[in-house]
């Protein structure tokens, strides 16, 4: 590092603020506990990202069994990473229902979830990057200060390690770097994973890097970032915080981003703003987003003699549509109809085991079971069949919903072996844990072009254009909903998210929806999404996540944008959230300074 930094023809320093931020689920957080004194056995209906996580910690807080604590996972509003720890009011609730001897329910108010749900973010960001005199990255260095909040809450330190060092770099070839952080405790909310953790603080302060070193280099910025970029030949790549690339093609992200956003006619476009007194400005932003946490995931497939698939999963759904993947998944698998599927999922007497969802895993890992537990039913099915058909195991064959004796027209449905099987006491299922070695990382290009009333700081986003490649997409449409939903919450983060703290007895300023802002749909303009499909070749479907993949390359993109519209301006900074009050008191600020002549 020394050495490299020593030899470089330029550095660039940057230090970023990352402003803390609040979850916000549409639905606050809630359960009901009941306890049966007969069964001597907990119930507990509450919105969580695994069921069978959320059982095994009570059972642990509560020194009893986990077979003696059901978890109902009901249909959820929103996770986003937050919901995943065992908040204190659950172990109480099992406590209180046991007491009274009756059913307890307690759901969070607004002002309640805004100081105790888990919060992210909160970084100051220092960075150096180091470039030879052709303007090749050699080397980066960084420093960070998270402040944590009070107490550590569940897997709060390991997220931000395991994601934020790997991911420094993205898709650029930096050969080697040095990362510090520093844990600073603190009188606020605890903070815990949030969509993108680790992720979007090593995108933006990369990006931000890059940008400043195209600057003061004179370099294009575009071509800056295309100079370095890591190719298909280059591939797998290993980063320098230690993830390991295996598949992309970032050098085509970044050109479909550009043709979407229509690069080339910005010159035009900022004299047109600026005849009509507005700054106008483009940014774009790579990033690469690691899909993983727990390396592992439980599926268990049956078919039932009255003509119905029932898939078992131990993944979560809290609004991403994963009914509607793993029924793609189990009919294309076994070749019958969509909807003789049914899914099962959150419910600890219904599904043996599970991790939950997280870390962008859901497609990858759960898609990874299903189809693992179909190939072990339809192995199952064969001996069945044929005891059935009285034939040779070996010779039966499996495709299109039917069993087959090969080289006759001699064969049993799925159904009629299922129902074979129910008559000698047995089913016909399959279930599997699929296993992969590690991460897949998905990726991509944003670039985002803004507008700005210089007299009033107001900003609009004039468009959003993303390209991602999240592996093979199994349903382009949901896909396409999931991104939507992170660059909506990566924007949020980038214009007007921001939990405020007294700085006289951190007392929070902003504990409701009157001084908390979010993005609504009129803030935000119709995201302009393609899919680049690189198949992921560590799982069976080629997939790689899709859940935070837009919110880890917003924030870069739109700050990117607001400074280059700035700059002329001579505001050449401005941190997170960017909104009307500070850019209206940048640019004033900017205008009242004496110029370099005066």
């Amino acid at each position: 590092m020394d050495a490299a930094f020593s030899r470089a023809a330029h550095v660039a320093r940057v230090e970023l603020a990352n402003n803390r931020i609040a979850p916000v689920f549409l639905e606050p957080r809630s359960a009901i506990a009941e306890f049966d004194a007969s069964a001597d056995r907990w119930t507990m209906r509450v919105g969580c990202q695994s069921a069978h996580g959320m059982r095994a910690v009570l059972a642990h807080v509560l020194g009893t069994e986990p077979e003696r604590i059901r978890v109902i996972v009901p249909d959820t509003g929103g996770g986003f990473g937050a919901r995943g720890g065992v908040y204190p009011e659950y172990p109480l609730l099992l406590v209180a229902a046991r007491r009274l001897g009756r059913p307890v329910k307690w759901t969070a108010e607004r002002t309640e979830s805004f100081v105790s749900d888990y919060q992210a973010r909160d970084h100051v960001l220092r960075g150096a990057l180091a470039l030879d005199e052709h303007g090749r990255f050699t080397a980066l260095r960084v420093e960070v200060d998270w402040r944590h909040g009070a107490y550590f809450t569940s897997r709060n330190v390991w997220v931000m390690v395991h994601y934020f060092p790997p991911t420094l770099g993205g898709p650029y070839r930096i050969p080697t770097a040095h990362v510090s952080m520093r844990g600073v405790f603190s009188n606020s909310t605890p903070e815990a994973a949030y969509r993108g953790i680790g992720r979007i603080e090593a995108n933006y302060l990369t990006e931000t890097l890059i940008e400043v070193a195209a600057r003061e280099m004179g370099i294009d910025r575009v071509e800056l970032r295309a100079r370095n970029l890591v190719g298909r030949e280059d591939l797998p790549w290993t980063t320098p915080g230690g993830a390991v690339i295996t598949s992309g093609a970032f050098d085509t992200n970044l050109a479909r981003a550009l043709h979407l956003a229509d690069w080339r006619g910005i010159p035009a476009r900022r004299e047109a703003s600026l005849a009509d007194g507005r700054l106008r400005g483009i940014g774009v932003a790579m990033y690469v987003e690691n899909d993983g946490s727990t390396p592992t995931e439980f599926a268990e497939v049956e078919a039932t003699g009255d003509g119905r698939v029932i898939v078992r999963a131990g993944t979560q759904d809290f609004g991403m549509g994963h009914e509607t993947v793993f029924s793609q998944v189990a009919a294309d698998a076994l070749g019958v109809s969509f909807d003789v599927i049914d899914v099962v999922f959150g419910d600890t007497d219904h599904v043996e085991r599970g991790a939950g969802s997280h870390g962008s895993r859901t497609a990858r890992m759960g898609g990874g079971a299903v189809l693992g537990a179909v190939a072990k039913l339809v192995e199952t099915g064969r001996e069945l069949a044929a005891r059935l058909l009285e034939a040779a195991a070996a010779d039966i064959t499996y495709g299109g919903g039917r069993f087959t004796v090969a080289g006759t027209d001699r064969g049993a449905g799925l159904f009629e072996v299922a129902a074979f099987a129910a008559g000698e006491g047995a089913r016909l299922t399959g279930q599997t844990d699929f296993v992969t070695a590690g991460d897949a990382h998905a990726n991509g290009c944003h670039v985002c072009e803004v507008s700005v009333d210089p007299d009033t700081g107001a900003l609009t986003l004039e468009r959003h254009v993303v390209v991602a490649d999240v592996g093979r997409a199994i349903n382009p449409l949901i896909v396409h909903g999931q991104l939507h939903g992170g660059a909506a919450q990566g924007i949020g983060q980038a214009l007007m998210e921001h939990v405020i703290l007294s700085r006289e007895n951190g007392q929070p300023l902003a504990a409701s929806l009157m001084e908390y802002a979010i993005p609504r749909a009129l803030d935000l303009p119709l995201p302009i999404v393609e899919l680049n499909e690189i198949a992921e070749p560590d799982n069976p479907l080629g997939v790689k996540g899709a859940g935070e993949n837009a919110t880890t390359g917003a924030p870069a993109a739109v700050m990117n944008a607001i400074r280059d519209a700035l700059f002329d301006a001579g505001v050449h900074h401005v941190d997170m959230p960017a909104t009307a009050q500070q850019l209206w008191q940048a640019l004033r600020a900017a205008a009242s300074r004496p110029s370099a002549t005066g």
